[in-house]
């Protein structure tokens, strides 16, 4: 396994399906930071009785995520331009609650090792995932769940790039980077 220094990774390819590197070079994103929030891909309005109505479908909840590292050195982008898809390991976790009975249903395809069941007043247990079925949990591996359980993930998504820049310090050797993506 290839040595990191961070949870974060950014493919050109699908890691199962291609080389598996990631874009990140050691020394590029230690302390990165992360932020994902969802896209508005519907419309709010006021109704005439004055209540807030949601119109969009509920198939459509993507994420933007802005990226920031300051490092020795930048992420290896050079030739991805703005539109490139990637693939990336988040830093963020999503968690979802759990019901009893029935099977844990994921939006999105959990990073491998990073799937968190949390059923109280058990501790934390890591779920390991068969590749292929990263989407759908069934009931005989996480029953019971008593109430005031959840599942914990970080989320690998499909994203493309919107935009990427960079600043560097020669005196200080330290690279400052941002890269903002939307998810496919």
């Amino acid at each position: 396994m290839a040595q990191r220094d961070s949870d974060l990774a950014l493919y050109v390819e699908h890691p199962e399906e291609g080389s598996g590197r990631s874009l990140l070079p050691l020394q590029a994103a230690r302390g990165c930071l992360q932020t994902l929030s969802l896209l508005t891909c519907g419309s709010l309005y006021r109704n005439t009785a004055g209540q807030l109505v949601a119109v969009q479908a509920p198939y459509h909840h993507k994420y933007a995520s802005t990226l920031r590292g300051e490092d020795i050195h930048p992420p290896a982008l050079e030739g991805l331009g703005v539109g490139a898809a990637l693939w990336v390991d988040c830093l963020p976790w999503l968690s979802q609650a759990l019901e009893e009975g029935g099977d844990i249903c994921l939006q999105r395809p959990p990073v491998p090792g990073a799937l968190v069941l949390e059923r109280p007043p058990e501790p934390p247990q890591f779920l390991a995932i068969q590749e292929g079925h990263a989407h759908r949990l069934h009931a005989h591996r996480v029953s019971p769940c008593p109430p005031g359980s959840f599942v914990r993930y970080r989320p690998r998504l499909h994203m493309r790039i919107k935009a990427f820049e960079m600043e560097h310090d020669g005196w200080e050797l330290h690279t400052r980077w941002r890269l903002e993506l939307e998810e496919v």
